[in-house]
């Protein structure tokens, strides 16, 4: 399945013991990092891509935890902590939430992470290679030597395949996770490739919308799960599409809170 559908800010309100457990588990950490490394929350943000300020509203116990946040932790926490010393709840973490995890978002790999957040031609013909093979030539007259660069730093990342016979290049099999600043450079890249204007003159071909509005916490939090709720009605869609897939979709949604400036500022 190429349609990303990362869920960046479903809460982990099923099980919510994870939240307390990720909690002790994160100063479990903090006492394992040398003290020569420096500050125990700097490294461990840069070991596991979580950015530090939400590693200290963890520890201060002023967050739920998001799933892709929890992922993020465990996999770094599992390659640094004995296993022995852990109990049932962390078995089921590792053996049941991540492999969940990869199988839905992809594996986490932080160097893929940076290089396409650092760069908006290789985001640009990485979404582009998500849908539609891609000639050299083609990408080379629209990006010129940097396009010819990224095709080569997306192959060696096994993230597309050159066809030689056909002499195109292709998506391969890999998946990989978005941190949430990567996943919201590639939703405004979707909006410049994909949404097409003229259509949204007509009717049935797509569909755009947005909404500013001052809200009570209640309507937040139901708006919040209407879209969480539109998110796994469409990942169903895709998994029980058994039609012809010869048209190339893209879905976006986002509902946040307006970083809105006072008279003051």
């Amino acid at each position: 399945m190429s349609l990303d559908l990362t869920t960046t800010n479903i809460k982990n309100n099923i099980r919510p013991w994870v939240n307390d457990t990720l909690r002790q588990d994160l100063f479990r950490l903090k006492e394992l990092i040398p003290k020569e490394l420096g500050m125990p929350l700097k490294e461990i943000s840069f070991q596991s891509n979580v950015p530090e300020s939400i590693l200290n509203e963890i520890a201060d116990g002023k967050t739920l935890i998001s799933d892709s946040t929890i992922y993020r932790f465990y996999k770094f926490f599992f390659k640094v902590v004995d296993q022995a010393a852990l109990g049932i709840r962390h078995e089921w973490i590792r053996l049941k939430f991540l492999k969940e995890k990869l199988e839905k978002d992809g594996e986490i790999n932080n160097s893929i992470e940076a290089s396409l957040e650092g760069s908006s031609v290789l985001r640009k013909i990485y979404l582009e290679t998500r849908l539609h093979p891609v000639k050299e030539k083609q990408i080379v007259s629209r990006y010129g030597d940097d396009g010819r660069i990224a095709l080569e730093v997306l192959e060696s990342y096994e993230l597309i395949k050159f066809n030689s016979s056909t002499e195109v290049y292709k998506l391969t099999n890999r998946s990989i996770s978005k941190n949430p600043a990567l996943l919201k450079k590639l939703m405004i890249d979707c909006v410049s490739m994909g949404v097409n204007v003229d259509k949204l003159w007509g009717i049935g071909d797509n569909t755009c919308f947005y909404g500013m509005e001052w809200v009570s916490q209640e309507s937040f939090e139901k708006i919040l799960n209407i879209m969480d709720k539109a998110k796994n009605e469409i990942r169903m869609c895709l998994e029980e599409d058994n039609g012809e897939r010869n048209i190339p979709l893209i879905a976006l949604g986002a509902i946040d809170k307006f970083k809105s400036r006072t008279l003051e500022d």
